[in-house]
This record gives C-alpha cells, structure tokens and sequence, in this order.
C-alpha cells in the first residue's frame, strides 16, 4: 500500500517535470522567433535606410544635380533653337492708288517712322494734284514686313502687290566663318611683325598685312550689308492718283 502511493507520487512528478519542460521549449523556440523577426526587420529597414541614402543623399546634392540638370536641359533646347535660326532677306513692293500722291507720301512715311524704320529715298512728280504720282523706297524691321503692308493697304486701292523670301542662310554663315579666319590671319601677322629681328622680314609681314587686311575689309563690308539685309526689309511703294478719265 505504502509502495503502490510513493509510485504514485514519483510518476506525478515526473510528468509536472515533462510538463514544464516542454513549456520551457516552447518559451525558447517563441523567443528565437520574435528575435530573428527582429533580427530580420531589423536588417531589412537598415538595408532599406542605406539604398535611400544612396538614391537621396542627406545633404540634397540628389535635389541639386536634378536642378542642374533640368538648366542644362533649357540651355541646349535654347541653344538648338538658336542654332536653327534662318537669315532670310524680305523684300516687297505695293502699287496704290490714292486720292492725293503727295499727302499720301507723307502718310508712308509716318508708316515707316512708325515701325521703327524709315524712308530711304522718295521721288514726287506732277504739278496738280491730278497728275502727281510718288513712287518711295522704305525700309522697315524685318519682323515689321507683314504689319507694314497692312497698313500700307489702307491708304487706297491696292493695284499690285508683291512679296518675296529669299534664305541667305548658307552665305551668312560662309562670310562669317571667313571673316572670322581673316581676322586671326591679320592678328598673327601683327604678332610677327612686332617680332620681326631683320627689316626684310617686317617688310615681308607689313605686305602680306596689308593684303590680309583688304580682304578682311572686303568680307566686313559684304558681311555688313547682308546683315542689313536680313534685318531690315524692303519695300517699294508706287502712288497713283486716282482718276476719272479713261
């Protein structure tokens, strides 16, 4: 009786210890869990913290080279607009006939004024009024052609008009381009000539200078009114009185 109650007691125990073992397991192996999550998360936000700072660096330079860029991107769209530029020579010329020549010179020139150009010759004919006519050459900004006509048209009954383009592109940029050559030709030869040692030689420098010289003067000269060309445009005006007679 006494053996069969101290078995008893000794299997219960033994079974509590079981028990509390396992529990123990099953502590540790929860831990573990939570702490390799840590772990992990952990890493992971670390991880995700250095592949933002290498997209965004904390001092903004990511911000700052975005801008840069973003300049450099208008200034080359800007320069190829500039460089896609056209020089194109704008002539014109308008027939109108008009109740008084005279008093309508006078309105083209207050056309031309107008514009930001002016009259570059005139010529007035006729004594009566019947009989004048007046035939004028102006020149307006060449970003003017268009308006000018517009308001030449008003004057009177157009008769003829005519209007014409022509592209000057490739020869613009021809003489640029040579004048540009001539003038560090002349400059060299400047140079040597202040270093000439022997007078054959300074006047060997001082010919060929010379001949530089006129062509660069020559090129300066055509390069000039190309220019003016292109700046400014032409047009003719012719007035005609209007008359009853056939």
């Amino acid at each position: 009786m006494h053996m069969k109650r101290h078995t008893g007691l000794m299997t219960a125990r033994s079974a509590r210890s079981a028990a509390l073992r396992g529990l123990a397991a099953v502590a540790a192996l929860a831990l573990s869990i939570t702490l390799a999550a840590c772990s992990s998360g952990f890493a992971g936000n670390e991880a995700g913290s250095m592949r933002d700072a290498a997209v965004a660096p904390a001092d903004g330079s990511y911000e700052i080279a975005a801008t840069d860029m973003a300049s450099g991107d208008a200034a080359s769209t800007q320069s190829a607009l500039t460089a896609t530029g056209r020089s194109v020579i704008s002539q014109g010329s308008i027939a109108i006939s008009v109740a008084d020549a005279k008093a309508s010179a006078e309105s083209v020139t207050l056309i031309a004024k107008g514009l930001g150009g002016y009259v570059e010759s005139q010529n007035v004919s006729g004594e009566s009024a019947s009989t004048q006519g007046a035939s004028l050459t102006i020149r307006v900004p060449a970003s003017q052609f268009d308006v000018a006509f517009t308001e030449l048209q008003s004057l009177g009954s157009v008769l003829e008009e005519s209007r014409s383009a022509q592209d000057v592109t490739a020869q613009h940029v021809d003489l640029q381009a040579r004048v540009a050559a001539l003038q560090a030709s002349v400059d060299r030869l400047t140079e040597l000539m202040a270093g000439a040692a022997t007078t054959s030689e300074l006047i060997e420098a001082e010919s060929a200078l010379a001949a530089r010289q006129a062509d660069l003067d020559g090129l300066q000269a055509q390069l000039a009114s190309l220019e003016d060309q292109v700046g400014e445009a032409t047009i003719w005006v012719s007035l005609t009185v209007r008359t009853a007679l056939p």
